[in-house]
């Protein structure tokens, strides 16, 4: 038969794990605009499709509720070109100097809803070995720009390059998603689409360990009887 006092050892050792679990839950976060390409200077770059930008933001948090992310925590940028998704751009922003000129920060409420988003991010010119092109060989140097009024990517001559048929990246926040946890790893944007496993929300969390808690306060007494 098993001892109380082992019983109680037991949940105070799983009542530490939930404790530790509960404060390492840390993951990077990503919004994303969508938008539709024109005056493309890439011939495997097709107007009149879709193009995505995806910003990965870390700032340690364990939550999108109530964040503010600061340039610092732009971590990447994803530009995903045509229907396909087969033309890529992934530029890692971690590494100093990759940010040549920025405006604002990425803030959301209470609920996790975007209500601040930077007004300008401009890597010009991106370093070659910070970025990885799938799909099409950008010039080098070559630059991008999130500002609402400039093209997107630019060489030097301007020859090599394509527009946002509205003008520009829309930086306002009523064009972007509202910030969800990145599934990618580094710099690299999930192939597939990780599977579903349930699990407990964050205050189901603490409500299990607070559970586990009072049975292990009981088992301590029962145990010193």
């Amino acid at each position: 038969m098993i001892h109380t006092c082992s019983i109680a050892r037991f949940l105070i050792r799983v009542t530490s794990l939930c404790i530790l679990s509960a404060t390492a839950i840390s993951a990077p976060y990503s919004i994303t605009y969508t938008s539709t390409i024109s005056n493309s200077g890439y011939p495997e770059i097709i107007n009149g499709e879709s193009y995505t930008l995806t910003f990965v933001l870390d700032n340690g948090g364990t939550t999108a509720n109530s964040q503010t992310w600061n340039i610092t925590d732009l971590q990447c940028a994803h530009w995903s070109m045509n229907d396909a998704g087969n033309v890529r751009f992934e530029h890692d922003l971690s590494g100093a100097g990759e940010i040549a000129e920025f405006l604002g920060a990425v803030e959301t409420d209470a609920g996790g809803a975007l209500i601040d988003n930077f007004s300008r991010v401009i890597a010009d010119p991106a370093t070659p070995a910070a970025y990885t092109a799938i799909g099409f060989t950008p010039p080098d140097p070559i630059g991008w720009y999130a500002n609402s009024s400039n093209g997107i990517f630019y060489s030097p001559t301007y020859v090599n390059h394509f527009d946002d048929l509205a003008g520009g990246v829309l930086m306002a926040i009523g064009n972007w998603s509202n910030p969800i946890p990145y599934a990618g790893v580094g710099c690299a944007l999930p192939v597939v689409e990780p599977m579903s496993v349930p699990t407990l929300t964050e205050w189901g969390m603490i409500l299990m360990t607070g559970l586990l808690g009072i049975c292990a306060l009981f088992a301590i007494r029962r145990c010193s009887d």
